[in-house]
């Protein structure tokens, strides 16, 4: 049996499920561990099968987890044991985080493993995505967000921005710097050459400032107040309908750009995705990169 460790918010959650499913698919016994949220419940919720109904997802008694961990912990504590389960991949029974947006091939060599990380890289589940559409089918919401949804259907020009701030300004040495208003600029510009009069569609957990800094002609603006009863993924929503995709370097938008099926789409992502380390795998290839300062 393997076991994904999930932690953080919906976008993560999918990264993780995605991997998740990629092993079931290859004829393994999967199950997810949920006690990160227990542990830590004043973080992000555990909200995936929330949003999307059709999910399967066995969860593991969080005993078996602790002993698999304390296991670990002991390990570590032995460095030739160490050493030896650094490169035993086809015994491993511990998986410790992942080389953030990196791919490792090792990953499907082991057996009775369980996964500690983001695995934030479309190459563990590429080829799994006709499945993984079926189970990333957003529920029916409330009659304002399916008349958008149906609005933004209807045509061939909209183009989703996603601007985050919120938590992103409270960890600036991470993510500062990099989405920037010279990366937005440029992103829209260039979307102007692929689209003939490109609707932009703005999405914010800061809608107010991003109205004032990015005052667009004909934009729209997806703030709560259209909404009934808001909730936050009706943006990931409503960017997946989108003909084409600027996004932020967060796995909200990541999820929202790859849900999205036209078969013309084109999606603009930052480069560098964080501060201080690479993540070369990150973004599929196809997908137009730009720098903060472009």
């Amino acid at each position: 049996m393997d076991i994904v460790r999930f932690k953080g918010g919906l976008g993560n959650q999918m990264f993780q499920y995605a991997l998740l499913k990629a092993l079931n698919l290859q004829g393994r016994k999967v199950m997810a561990s949920l006690g990160y949220y227990v542990k830590y419940p004043e973080k992000a919720p555990f909200i995936l099968l929330d949003v999307f109904k059709k999910i399967p997802l066995d969860i593991v008694d969080e005993c078996i987890f602790h002993e698999i961990d304390k296991c670990w912990r002991e390990i570590k504590e032995d460095k030739q044991r160490l050493k030896n389960f650094s490169v035993d991949y086809a015994h491993r029974f511990f998986w410790v985080e992942e080389a953030g947006g990196t791919y490792n091939k090792h990953v499907f060599e082991t057996c009775d493993c369980v996964f500690i990380g983001y695995w934030q890289t479309e190459k563990y589940f590429s080829q799994y995505r006709a499945e993984l559409l079926n189970d990333f089918q957003f529920m029916q919401g409330e009659e304002s967000l399916e008349k958008l949804k149906q609005k933004i259907v209807s045509g061939s020009n909209y183009v989703s921005v996603h601007i985050r701030r919120g938590d992103y300004l409270q960890n600036s040495e991470i993510y500062g710097d990099i989405c920037t208003e010279q990366y937005y600029d440029a992103a829209m510009a260039q979307m102007a050459m692929y689209v003939d009069k490109p609707q932009f569609v703005f999405f914010s957990d800061d809608i107010q400032w991003v109205k004032v800094h990015y005052k667009v002609e004909g934009a729209i603006y997806i703030e709560a107040e259209i909404f009934e009863h808001y909730q936050a993924w009706y943006d990931m929503c409503l960017m997946s309908y989108c003909s084409y995709n600027i996004i932020a370097n967060s796995s909200f938008s990541w999820w929202g750009a790859w849900l999205n099926q036209r078969p013309e789409k084109k999606v603009i992502a930052p480069t560098p995705w964080f501060n201080g380390y690479e993540m070369p795998d990150i973004c599929p290839e196809e997908w137009i990169r730009i720098s903060r300062h472009s």
